[in-house]
């Protein structure tokens, strides 16, 4: 009796582990896991809709985007997405975006990703790019080749959180998100992911000429290697007749953006200068 028991306990014992083993265990074979997303739901508030996952480091830690009061666009045929807007939003999901943080099974913490009237589509609102073509996949986001013109003009959920090292401290723990707003060549791009200092998710602030007012969104904000950022609206840019220059620096001590550099001159003047 006491054998059957024991085993029965042991049994026990492993359906427990293997039912709460590290997220990463899971996740480290594939980008999806269904046994992940649902627990990594579980965790989500009640409706929300899991857009992406990545883990952190091999640690048990998980980023986590989320969607409340959401809405995924229909679907149209394929040459509504090789426009300059559809080539960024795709197929988009409307709704409030939340980036958090999962450790060993529990919400660290959450946030809100920042809006503003000229990238919210309603009120609170952003809409963000999830199925795409897959010719724009490997073009735009590094994507496999397609096989066939119409494996090209199929659509794919586009991976969000790929994270890179965007803060120049050598630890791949942040992403970009991209809304359209105005013109071809030109989107609002903010800056979020992990911050290794306050173990938390973080949406990185932006500090221009106004240091109390930071903000979260700037057109082709694109920081290399060393988190700098040259940014510029060139002459004859959707017919500039003004050259712009922005340089930022990201600082580790405050964990945001901050401009060092500030440049604004008419076209006529650059030309001259430049000759």
């Amino acid at each position: 009796m006491k054998k059957s028991l024991s085993i029965s306990s042991l049994v026990l014992l492993l359906l427990v582990f293997f039912t709460w083993i590290p997220l990463t265990a899971h996740a480290r074979a594939s980008h999806y896991n269904s046994t992940v997303a649902k627990r990594i739901k579980n965790l989500l508030p009640e409706g929300a809709f899991l857009r992406d996952y990545s883990i952190i480091s091999e640690k048990d830690k998980v980023l986590v985007l989320y969607i409340l009061d959401y809405e995924i666009a229909k679907k149209y045929r394929p040459d509504a997405y090789i426009t300059c807007p559809g080539q960024v939003h795709g197929q988009p999901i409307e709704g409030i975006y939340y980036l958090g943080l999962i450790e060993n099974n529990k919400m660290v913490n959450s946030i809100k990703l920042p809006t503003k009237s000229r990238v919210e589509t309603t009120p609170g609102k952003l809409e963000i790019v999830y199925r795409q073509l897959n010719e724009t996949i490997h073009r735009k986001y590094n994507g496999p080749k397609p096989k066939s013109e119409k494996e090209a003009m199929e659509m794919s959920v586009v991976r969000l959180l790929n994270l890179k090292d965007l803060t120049g401290d050598g630890r791949p723990y942040e992403f970009q998100v991209e809304v359209y707003v105005s013109g071809c060549g030109h989107v609002e791009v903010l800056t979020a992911g992990y911050s290794p200092y306050r173990n938390e998710a973080i949406v990185f602030p932006i500090i221009g000429r106004e240091p109390t007012e930071p903000y979260y969104w700037h057109d082709n904000f694109l920081p290399d290697e060393t988190g700098t950022v040259n940014w510029e609206y060139k002459c004859g840019d959707h017919a500039s007749t003004i050259y712009a220059h922005e340089k930022f620096e990201f600082n580790q001590t405050i964990e945001a953006f901050v401009m060092t550099e500030y440049e604004r001159i008419s076209c006529k003047e650059k030309y001259s200068q430049d000759n």
